[in-house]
């Protein structure tokens, strides 16, 4: 899991400024897996190549069976770690002992993919390596388990970089995990389909962070639907609903063409649980394998009462919508000027953002680059707070000057304890931030920048140890991440153009365009794909296609917010704050203009 939270990140620090198994029955289906005795497997045809059987199973006649009920647990982003030969499957051993022990009468298990962080490409299906690793141990499950793909089966390297041959991944996933991508099974009458969210455009636009379909898929499903048979679906990332296939259609018009017949899709990808409807339907995102957390969905349909439900609702840490409310007769500050001189770092807890695939997520990406409060004055008699805001740097939990961060100073209107401040605009780098994610020494010349259209916070504030604070609130950021894009393709030009580039000279052959004193990130195209840039292994284009498959001209991100006092000191401890944070000294970030 290092990689995956490695480059989420990256990311999140660029786009939020801009988120055979073991069973007590015998039959073996014909997808691979150990179904019951009411399963009837059918295949599309999904372009692999591999002839794998989608005729009927064993079981009664799917087709005129009335819908019972139906259990299930749902697992994803399993993450087996290791090089290809070397996996590490010790936290997966963990959590099928743990699965096992519960008393719960599932029919089966569905994985909704990730298994590994990454797999080579020319991998031989025959060779044991993180995949089959993960293959091995879920087959411990004392219940029959079904399979889905996710993003990371399609990364060759450490880097996550996308496989150069879709459809030798496609059929090298086939073969070892023994199904077609797209499949469905029926149980008690009830349908499930499981749907390859990596076989559209968007899988490689979007470097696997955003899911996308074919039209093939969606006729395939149309196909299915047409019974009016209550049907589950299963993809790896989040449902969204502006994603099109090349003809114009999309998941949400075959659910709306199929009124009240999917009653509900579940997926992973984002390693934490989320709730939510999307295509008219309600949808669940189960958060990563770890078995020292709850990481699974215990879930029941009940086809009789037409009725989904989520058993273990309650005991899983859902990310909630930041919603706030203060009434300003219901308190008051009785000393607001024990907060000037103080020093608040803000604090995020669940945020939404209108970022597709992202919805909702938690604060830790704010965390890495908090916003800090500089409280300097209070006007009794306008009744507000005079203050400032810049960034700081977290490192391991002492807050650091974070060079070329903005310095804005802004009010804070206080009517009982009710707090809003004014709205700030300011433009970040966050070339900084990156080279500390990396552990690298960048170019100083680089930057990545985020232009903050809107930011600004509210809440009601509570008075700790006499001390004023944002006891809760929420932080409203409206951002572009447009020049971040052109900033990154500058960053490609300046390196080729300055023959820093390995076995890329300028002007040296045909496929090596000269560049000119005017080559700027216009350039960009002009630059051969092989000539890149790199960062600790990650490459600047794969940074580029992962930001541009969002809309970053306007991202709009809400979050909860408290404040906590920070310690101005260069001792590095947590609590601490580094004093250039707010130096009002020539050349530092809040100098005055």
């Amino acid at each position: 899991m290092k990689i995956k939270w490695r480059i989420s990140g990256v990311l999140t620090g660029m786009v939020f400024f801009m988120a055979a198994c073991s069973t007590d029955s015998g039959f073996v289906a014909d997808n691979g897996t150990t179904g019951s005795d009411t399963t009837d497997v059918q295949a599309v045809d999904n372009g692999t190549g591999t002839d794998l059987p989608g005729e009927a199973g064993d079981g009664i006649d799917a087709t005129t069976e009335k819908p019972g009920i139906v259990r299930f647990i749902h697992i994803s982003d399993i993450h087996v770690h290791g090089a290809p030969d070397a996996p590490n499957a010790t936290h997966v051993k963990k959590a099928v002992a743990k699965l096992n022990k519960l008393d719960f009468p599932a029919d089966f298990v569905i994985a909704t993919g990730d298994y590994v962080d990454y797999l080579p490409d020319n991998m031989d299906p025959k060779t044991h390596g993180t995949l089959q690793e993960a293959v091995d141990v879920l087959n411990g499950l004392k219940w029959p388990w079904y399979k889905v793909v996710g993003n990371h089966e399609y990364y060759r390297d450490e880097s996550l970089q996308m496989t150069t041959d879709k459809a030798a991944r496609d059929k090298y996933l086939s073969d070892v995990l023994e199904i077609p991508l797209d499949y469905d099974f029926t149980i008690h009458g009830v349908r499930f389909v499981v749907l390859n969210s990596m076989a559209g455009d968007k899988w490689e636009t979007s470097a696997g962070l955003l899911g996308s379909f074919t039209d093939k898929q969606m006729t395939w499903l149309r196909s299915l639907l047409a019974d009016k048979r209550p049907t589950i679906l299963f993809f790896h990332q989040p449902p969204t609903e502006d994603t099109f296939t090349k003809s114009g259609d999309s998941l949400c018009k075959v659910i709306a063409d199929n009124p009240n017949v999917v009653k509900g899709i579940f997926g992973g990808h984002l390693h934490v649980f989320v709730k939510g409807h999307a295509c008219g339907v309600p949808y669940y995102l189960v958060g990563n394998v770890d078995p020292s957390k709850k990481f699974y969905f215990k879930v029941e349909y009940d086809g009789v009462r037409d009725q989904l439900t989520v058993l273990n609702e309650d005991d899983v840490p859902f990310v909630k919508v930041p919603e706030f409310e203060c009434d300003p007769s219901a308190g008051t500050i009785e000393h607001p000027d024990a907060a000037v001189n103080t020093n608040q770092a803000v604090r995020a807890g669940n945020m939404t953002s209108n970022l597709a695939g992202l919805g909702q997520i938690d604060g830790e990406g704010l965390s890495k680059l908090p916003p800090v409060l500089h409280i300097d004055s209070w006007d009794a008699g306008a009744k507000t707070f005079r203050a400032r805001l810049t960034f700081g740097m977290n490192d391991s939990g002492y807050t650091k000057y974070f060079d070329s961060a903005p310095c804005k100073q802004f009010d804070m209107v206080v009517d009982g304890s009710c707090m809003k401040s004014g709205s700030m605009e300011m433009t970040l780098d966050i070339m900084p931030l990156l080279a500390s994610f990396m552990k690298v020494t960048l170019n100083a010349a680089w930057k990545v920048r985020i232009q903050v259209k809107s930011l600004y916070i509210e809440g009601d504030m509570k008075e700790t140890d006499g001390v004023p604070l944002i006891d809760k609130g929420l932080l409203h950021l409206t951002a572009s991440g447009l020049q971040a894009l052109d900033d990154i393709r500058d960053i490609v030009v300046t390196e080729y153009c300055g023959k820093r580039i390995d076995g890329c000279e300028p002007g040296s052959s045909q496929d090596m365009p000269a560049c000119d004193n005017t080559a700027d990130a216009a350039f960009f195209d002009e630059v051969p794909v092989k000539c890149d840039v790199k960062i600790s292994g990650y490459s600047m284009r794969f940074l580029l296609k992962v930001l541009s498959s969002y809309s970053l001209d306007n991202v709009q991100l809400t979050g909860e917010i408290w404040t906590e006092l920070l310690t101005e000191s260069a001792e590095k401890k947590e609590g601490n704050m580094d004093p250039a944070l707010f130096d009002t000294s020539a050349g530092m970030n809040c100098v005055a203009e």
